[in-house]
């Protein structure tokens, strides 16, 4: 872990945009040395992250996440996305490619955690299987909620690895909101709080 970078994220409602002109907010690992916002269990480094290249496995461009479980009998957690300055109604879509050598999946869950009082707010399933996965899940903000930590569980074995690619994490709605993710970012108007209008602008 590096560093990480905040943005003031503006969702626009009824502004015609398209993912060449506006890139969303999105992390490959491409473009600095961030590997996760912060780490979640016991010992000092309960989970090994590194930013890699070839020969481990790459989705897109030249790097992707490489995470080792490192904490025997735990189930540590890694940071990789807050989104803050939500209201009740906000939706948060969340995609990610995940990678695992085991036929049997990557060891691993997506979570969402509800802020600032820290309430699971579940999350996608592991597809299973080897290979590069895409996994997709959308939260609604509910109650008196304000942020969400977007993180992942390594829930198999201490030496476990899952590589992760090519990451996005958007809140959809009209609002103004702020969204700390590793590496790249930008200021995007979106065209519709719809989930399938933020869904193409990410193709």
């Amino acid at each position: 872990m590096i560093s990480t970078r905040t943005l003031l994220l503006s969702i626009i409602v009824g502004i015609a945009a398209s993912a060449a002109a506006n890139p969303l907010p999105d992390c490959g690992w491409e473009y600095c040395d961030d590997t996760v916002l912060a780490l979640d269990g016991p010992g000092i480094e309960p989970i090994i992250a590194s930013r890699v290249t070839a020969p481990d496995p790459v989705n897109n461009g030249d790097y992707s996440l490489r995470l080792v479980h490192n904490a025997p009998g735990e189930t540590p957690r890694a940071h990789l996305a807050y989104v803050e300055d939500l209201t009740a109604g906000t939706l948060v879509v969340f995609e990610i490619a995940r990678y695992a050598s085991d036929p049997g999946g990557g060891s691993c869950r997506f979570r969402g955690r509800y802020l600032p009082d820290n309430i699971d707010a579940g999350g996608p399933e592991d597809p299973g299987g080897s290979g590069w996965q895409w996994i997709a899940y959308q939260w609604t903000i509910t109650g008196g909620h304000t942020g969400m930590i977007i993180e992942v569980e390594m829930t198999g074995e201490a030496g476990d690895t899952v590589w992760l690619d090519d990451m996005v994490a958007i809140p959809a709605g009209a609002g103004t909101y702020t969204l700390t993710i590793p590496c790249f970012y930008s200021v995007v108007p979106v065209a519709t709080s719809t989930l399938s209008g933020v869904k193409d602008l990410f193709r």
